[in-house]
């Protein structure tokens, strides 16, 4: 898939499930404290952060090589990772309780919370893709158009 393409996924995905949020797509490797994993299996990274709670904002950091996976399967790592910044916005609440915990509790929890919502995105990727907006794949003649 092209780079134009591949942005082209994003802005559907962007529009279909975060119509209010603006997502900035790079392809490079993400600096700094962004929680980067490899996409789904593979040996690429692909990150997406929030760049501010208060803020619709996102970053999706993608390693060109994703580029040559198939369509399907750049549509799920695409909504998997658009699904982080909406998450956060909610499981993030737990941040104010660092404070008021010991920090190898909070660690615990921290790590039991990542892998949780790791599985809860894949899962819900899988649907969203899978089916896209009224049970239909999101691209294609037969599907909805982007």
């Amino acid at each position: 898939m092209k780079r134009k393409a591949f942005t082209e996924r994003v802005e559907l995905w962007r529009r279909l499930l975060m119509p209010e949020w603006r997502v900035a797509l790079f392809f490079e490797e993400p600096e700094g404290n962004i929680r980067s994993h490899h996409a789904h299996g593979q040996d690429d990274w692909v990150a997406c952060s929030g760049s501010d709670p208060t803020i619709a904002e996102a970053r999706l950091y993608v390693k060109p090589e994703v580029l040559t996976f198939d369509a399907d399967q750049i549509d799920r790592i695409i909504v998997h990772e658009l699904l982080h910044p909406l998450l956060d916005r909610v499981l993030g609440h737990a941040e104010v309780l660092r404070d008021y915990v010991p920090p190898p509790v909070f660690h615990a929890y921290e790590q039991g919370r990542i892998a949780d919502e790791e599985e809860l995105v894949n899962r819900i990727a899988h649907v969203i893709s899978t089916h896209g907006e009224h049970g239909e794949s999101p691209y294609g003649t037969h599907r909805c158009k982007a």
